[in-house]
């Protein structure tokens, strides 16, 4: 039985040989899926001038979604990446700097995640509402 970590303020925290796999595979589909959500944020900015260019005539807000919703990808697609660069780092060359830092971008994109979620539902609880105030019985 392998023992617990001690995680005292002072204390040098130890991961354990099974756990190195783990780490070196959550990094590898971190950088995965960071790169593919890149990747297609790019190809969606690209038809989406496209689609302004040729079509035009937008209001405002159908402007301004898409890229919003883009900005969004791209930043939980670089907060992801950054993990999985620091990640692999810490494990090939044993920082816990490298390791830290991975944390960091993990906790960054796990509370942006989580603002991000809530200010959908709040959106969606408005465009419910709206939807019912606007209906005619």
């Amino acid at each position: 039985m392998e023992t617990p970590l001690d995680l005292h303020e002072n204390a040098e925290l130890m991961v354990q040989s099974k756990t190195l796999p783990r780490l070196i595979s959550a990094s590898k589909w971190a950088r995965f899926i960071a790169i593919s959500g890149l990747v297609l944020s790019g190809l969606s900015a690209l038809s989406y001038i496209y689609k302004l260019v040729s079509i035009g005539g937008h209001d405002f807000v159908e402007v301004l979604v898409p890229i919003i919703y883009l900005l969004i990808i791209i930043i939980a697609s670089y907060w992801l990446l950054s993990f999985a660069r620091n990640t692999s780092s810490a494990v090939s060359l044993k920082s816990s700097d490298d390791f830290d830092a991975a944390i960091l971008y993990l906790n960054r994109l796990l509370i942006f995640q989580g603002i991000v979620l809530i200010l959908s539902f709040l959106g969606v609880i408005v465009a419910v509402l709206y939807a019912l105030a606007t209906i005619k019985i």
